[in-house]
């Protein structure tokens, strides 16, 4: 049986984004190991036949030893599992499973989900995990993007040496995202923000906008539904929701985000870059319009005034403007807007798709590490 180790760096997203690339897995015979944070949702990897194996990975840490121990936790486990191929998504999976794919002479493929800081932070800790970043890229058999500029803005800083694809992001899963009716009118019109809450997701710009538009628009409503991982925005929403600037829910499961979308309006996302942002994507699959920045990874979801509007990045003032536009439109409109990119979905962000082009190269790589060890076994 084939043996492929997979890296990766948050159980929550991997389960919402890729949990049916790892059913597809074992459903073909292959022996899957995940490396990956430990979380309760777990169960549900070990569940369908998935070994996995918590890792020591903290995303935003920069612990030297703590770097250190994850490194020597990914070259212990491909001496214990001697994986055929590694497959390594986000950025510390890459970088350090990467490196050790390559001194280890193992076939790799990698997944850019997003940037992050690294390539937008001009601190000197940032050059050095770049040229890490590149050298742990360097080998990989095929590195999927999930946009266009993130390719470009790679090979801007030489960091691409490997075979490419562009993938439509982790694509939907449209049998559980399915369309649901638009709300009647009740005469409020809600709005939903769901993200990781952090600076660059865009909370302040969102906040700024909900409270301007509440002073002359008291109908509406700003939901915000998402994980915190700093306490300072924890209280910033906490604080925006005590104030009734914003309705906060914290982290919700699938089935309370489908059961709270119900009611929404229109998804709104400021975020200042994203790989491919799957809240637009979910968010339209359930037939609900789009606001959001004109940035890689947003715009990709959206067609204007189809759709969805685009707005100036990282500005509240633009985030009011799209609601304000937004609020002009009848309900006709809207409804219609919220068909629109179900359709778009359904043509173009599937997750068979992505699926597809994962398992179509990690074919290949089989087959040709397979091809190699013949060709250097002893006769």
């Amino acid at each position: 049986m084939p043996k492929i180790l997979i890296l990766a760096s948050i159980s929550k997203a991997f389960y919402n984004f890729s949990f049916e690339f790892l059913e597809r897995l074992i459903e073909e015979k292959y022996e899957v190991t995940l490396s990956i944070p430990e979380d309760p949702v777990n169960r549900e990897f070990e569940r369908i036949g998935c070994r996995v194996i918590p890792a020591p990975l903290k995303r935003h840490g920069m612990n030297p030893l703590a770097e250190l121990r994850l490194v020597c936790e990914y070259r212990w486990l491909c001496r214990e599992i001697r994986p055929d191929v590694i497959f390594t998504f986000t950025i510390k999976p890459n970088t350090y499973g990467g490196l050790t794919a390559r001194t280890l002479g193992i076939p790799y493929l990698a997944s850019v989900t997003g940037l992050g800081t690294v390539f937008f932070n001009r601190k000197p800790v940032n050059r050095v995990i770049r040229a890490m970043l590149k050298y742990g890229l360097a080998k990989a058999r095929c590195i999927f993007f999930q946009n266009r500029a993130n390719l470009e803005l790679f090979r801007a800083h030489g960091m691409l040496k490997s075979r490419v694809h562009i993938i439509p992001g982790s694509g939907v899963n449209l049998k559980k995202r399915g369309l649901l009716p638009y709300p009647d009118e009740d005469g409020k019109i809600r709005f939903l923000m769901e993200a990781r809450a952090s600076r660059e997701k865009g909370v302040a710009e969102y906040l700024y906008a909900a409270r301007n538009i509440r002073e002359t628009h008291p109908e509406c409503e700003f939901h915000y539904a998402g994980f915190t991982e700093e306490p300072a925005y924890e209280t910033m929403l906490r604080e925006a929701n005590d104030a009734g600037t914003i309705i906060y829910h914290g982290f919700l499961d699938n089935a309370a985000v489908e059961t709270l979308m119900r009611s929404i309006h229109a998804v709104v996302l400021p975020s200042y870059h994203e790989g491919m942002s799957n809240v637009l994507l979910e968010g339209a699959a359930y037939g609900r319009p789009l606001l959001t920045g004109d940035v890689p990874g947003c715009r990709e979801a959206v067609e204007p005034g189809q759709t969805g509007f685009l707005f100036r990045p990282q500005s509240g003032e633009a985030v009011a403007e799209a609601v304000e536009q937004f609020l002009g439109c009848t309900p006709e409109q809207r409804r219609a807007m919220g068909l629109a990119g179900r359709r778009l979905v359904e043509e173009r962000f599937d997750r068979e798709f992505t699926v597809a082009a994962y398992l179509e190269e990690i074919r290949a790589a089989f087959a040709i590490n397979h091809f190699e060890n013949v060709q250097h076994t002893p006769t």
